[in-house]
């Protein structure tokens, strides 16, 4: 997934996870993933969009002697 998709589909579950968990109309009820489940999904995506948008996070130190170590 590019950079952007990713980010969107963080956008939609974030969304998700604004949403009641259960609706109900009379007979109809619709239960959404559970908030554990779009969490999970949330770190997963957070994960992916910092691997495809950053360089290495590594810091390189150097120490340099005019004298042997």
């Amino acid at each position: 997934m590019t950079l952007t998709e990713l980010q969107a589909a963080r956008d939609k579950a974030l969304a998700a996870l604004v949403k009641a968990q259960q609706v109900s109309s009379g007979a109809t009820s619709v239960t959404q993933r559970s908030v554990e489940q779009l969490q999970k999904s949330i770190a997963i995506l957070d994960r992916e969009i910092a691997a495809a948008s950053s360089t290495s996070t590594s810091v390189i130190g150097v120490l340099y002697s005019r004298e042997g170590l």
